[in-house]
């Protein structure tokens, strides 16, 4: 009897242990709201797919995985909420139905309503009886042109859906469809366009409210004269300054400013902010590329176009730019747009300059819910690709790290720092990855990103807990 009930008393004793050690389980295919449940959280794959918020509001998707089911073990001493309390916290729900109506604010990856599937996007006959219009537009929402078809639809508040092209492996029913092969092009009830210009030359004519055109011959003749300004220099100049090497960069930097003193003339010549005394697709065929040279040009060359004061006019463009709900859902972030230009082009890496700040409230509650909505994706994208080594450890570790994220951005609260060195250590690596990774409009909007960004580095801060860790 005493040899059974000591045996009974060991056997309690250790379960009592283990269960403290490692926390509750349940095997429920739902998050559970008392931290230290067993987490299912199933890496939801699709195979063929590329990587971002793309296909049903996936944040990362893996191409060639299967889908499958990992369990997270989430220690009770954590302190951080559980995946179901943030969800809460955030309202995903609500704050992410907010980004898939067609009014604003948007969120511009949900903004064009559902993904059509490939027989509908290849079949222009098929597509007009379900859907007016169909945007092309290559997976990573980087495309300058693409931005302008983008910006067009939004601002005239016009339904349309998309297809995303893999501008490295583009279908051979695309090259079909569209001559050029290139992006962006648009199904127009049942007629397909391509090349960004003719793009919005054919919306405007299919759908003329609100107007996007000159009301006169005197603003016509401005938007011409604009229009050859952004196709035949400012691109090329701008380019040409950003490529440019030690023995020709004046004479490249002289010729961009050339160019942007002609723009800055354009807009002097009506009142308002605009190119026109309205909001028009002259404004939408700038856009681009002044956001891209205003983000580049002062890390990469030291030269500003917002802030100088040589550029009012400019300035108040942007700032007038700013405030329009369709280029917030749409615009990039610096950090992006540098990081982008830094591959493209082989340039040294772009610094980390500190961002404008931005609301805080609508920002950030995108961000905590965009990544609420999508963290077995995410914790598997880092899982596959950060380089972390692999394990049930590792992966419980991620999984605290991004909780710890997600309660930044909705309470300013980097929550308790690890105590363990291994766990600092890879929540680190993993949000480290996680920052570079995330990708504005592709991911969240810029704002948001730029959140999201400050949430991650806010986290960093307190990974190690002052040096205090302890080695495992």
């Amino acid at each position: 009897l005493r040899i059974i009930l000591l045996a009974a008393f060991s056997i309690a004793a250790l379960w009592t242990l283990r269960m403290r050690t490692i926390g509750s389980f349940e095997a429920h295919p739902v998050v559970r709201s008392a931290v230290g449940n067993r987490l299912p959280t199933p890496s939801k794959c699709q195979g063929g797919v590329s990587r971002g918020l793309q296909h049903g509001g996936i944040f990362y998707s893996l191409p060639g995985s299967r889908p499958c089911t990992r369990h997270i073990r989430q220690p009770k001493s954590s302190g951080t909420p559980s995946w179901e309390d943030l969800g809460e916290m955030a309202n995903v729900k609500e704050t992410l139905r907010d980004f898939t109506v067609r009014k604003y604010p948007i969120a511009p990856t949900t903004v064009a309503g559902r993904v059509v599937e490939e027989s509908v996007a290849s079949s222009p006959s098929r597509a007009s009886k379900s859907q007016p219009v169909i945007l092309y537009r290559d997976t990573n929402a980087w495309c300058p042109f693409c931005e302008r078809v983008w910006l067009s639809l939004l601002e005239k508040d016009i339904k349309f859906e998309q297809y995303l092209i893999d501008l490295f492996d583009k279908p051979e029913w695309y090259k079909e469809l569209v001559p050029t092969a290139q992006t962006p092009a648009a199904l127009i009830n049942g007629k397909v366009v391509w090349e960004s210009s003719r793009i919005l030359d054919e919306i405007e004519e299919a759908f003329p409210e609100p107007s996007l055109k000159p009301t006169n011959d005197q603003e016509e003749e401005l938007a011409l004269r604009v229009k050859t300004l952004t196709e035949d220099e400012l691109g090329v100049k701008g380019y040409g300054y950003m490529r440019s090497n030690a023995s020709v960069e004046d004479d490249a930097k002289t010729q961009f400013q050339e160019v942007l003193s002609k723009l800055e003339a354009e807009l002097a010549i009506f009142e308002g902010p605009f190119f026109l005394p309205h909001f028009s697709n002259i404004d939408i065929l700038v856009t681009p590329q002044l956001e891209r040279f205003s983000a580049n040009l002062g890390v990469f060359k030291g030269f500003s176009i917002k802030g100088n004061p040589e550029y009012p006019n400019l300035n108040a463009w942007f700032e007038a730019m700013d405030e329009k709900p369709s280029y917030k859902a749409v615009k990039s972030d610096d950090r992006t747009l540098n990081q982008i230009m830094s591959k493209v082009f082989r340039l040294p890496t772009a610094s980390s300059e500190q961002q404008p700040v931005v609301d805080e409230k609508h920002p950030r509650r995108e961000a905590a819910a965009k990544l609420v909505a999508n963290y077995n994706s995410v914790s598997a994208d880092i899982a596959k690709n950060s380089g972390v080594e692999k394990s049930e450890k590792n992966r419980a570790a991620i999984d605290t790290h991004l909780r710890r994220v997600v309660t930044a951005l909705l309470k300013s609260d980097v929550g308790t720092p690890s105590k363990s060195a291994s766990e600092a250590a890879i929540g680190a690596a993993s949000l480290a990855f996680l920052r570079n990774r995330v990708s504005s409009p592709r991911d969240m909007s810029a704002e948001a990103a730029e959140e999201f960004r400050r949430a991650v580095d806010s986290v960093l801060l307190a990974t190690y807990d002052g040096g205090r860790a302890q080695e495992d």
